[in-house]
Parts: C-alpha cells; structure tokens; sequence
C-alpha cells in the first residue's frame, strides 16, 4: 500500500459511536505510503491524521478543503503541499516538524494555529541498554522552512506560528 484516497471527511468514532479526539493515526503503521489524495468533497483534515508518518512525501488537497486540524501533518516528511483557495483554518501545530520547504498560504485563510509551522521534535537513540532498549530523548528537529508566504493581511496567526531562524524569510503585508 503506497497510497490512500478519502472520499470525505474522517473522524475518529469511539465504542458508543461519538466523535473522539483520543486516538492513534490508523496511518501511523503504514511505512510504505508515499501519497495521500484527498478527494473532491473533503472539507477538513481531522486532528493527527497523519502525525508522524515519515515515509509520505505527496498530499494532494482539494478545492473544498477549509480545514486543517491540529497536529494533522506533524512530524511528517512531506516538503511540498499546495493549500488549495478556500482552505480558511490551519490548526495548532498542524505541520509542526513538518519537511516543509516554501509554503504559500492561500488569501482564504483567516486563522494560522500556534506553531503551526513550528520546529517540532524528534527522537533519536542515546544509547542501548544490557537488556538491548534504545535510551531516547528529544531534541528539536532540524528547520527545513526556508519561506512562508500569508497572503491575508488580516489572517489571525497564533504564537510561535512560524519557525524562526536566520535562514527563514516571511512575506505578509506590512501592518498585518
């Protein structure tokens, strides 16, 4: 399995058939999958759909898209999307850790959650123990953003949206 199509919006349910927001991505074993589609008719993205998962590198989005959730693309290796017009909220750390390069935020997008754009952590193993488990810690993972374009200069944008860095360029509107 290399790629997934959704036809509509996702949601966790629980046992009792409610929405839920405790959950694990049901992509988050999946390592072989290259590319996401999101077909015609989805209208958001939910929380964490796809946290974590490091061998994707293509999403397609589509023009009835209005919102990403929190933590949806985090900690992923995607380096390219393309935030279709109409899109109008981007959650909380959405893509946070995220491989993005340039990111051109479309003039619909009235909110940007806090560390959307962040930095993000990942894992690395210190050392091995005498029974063979990995020690780990986190440290903070390299920043792969080098431009980030807000074409709404009325956009709301949360703390600690954007990475920053000395390598990192932000186009918006003065005053904004």
């Amino acid at each position: 399995l290399n790629t997934v199509a959704f036809n509509s919006d996702f949601y966790y349910i629980d046992t009792d058939g409610k929405k839920t927001t405790d959950s694990v991505s049901p992509l988050s074993s999946c390592e072989n999958l290259r590319c996401l589609v999101f077909n015609e008719g989805v209208t958001a993205i939910t929380h964490e759909l796809v946290t974590g998962v490091q061998s994707v590198k293509s999403v397609y989005l589509p023009s009835t898209l209005k919102t990403i959730e929190e933590r949806a693309f985090k900690d992923t290796s995607i380096a390219d999307i393309k935030l279709p017009d109409g899109l109008q909220t981007i959650g909380d750390l959405a893509f946070s850790g995220s491989s993005l390069v340039n990111v051109d935020i479309p003039k619909s997008v009235t909110s940007i959650g806090e560390s959307a754009f962040g930095n993000g952590k990942m894992w690395i193993v210190t050392k091995v123990n005498e029974n063979g488990a990995p020690t780990r810690m986190t440290v903070d993972k390299p920043n792969t953003l080098k431009s980030i374009t807000i074409n709404n200069p009325d956009c709301k944008i949360g703390e600690s949206a954007i990475v920053s860095g000395k390598d990192v360029i932000i186009y918006g509107h003065t005053g904004s």
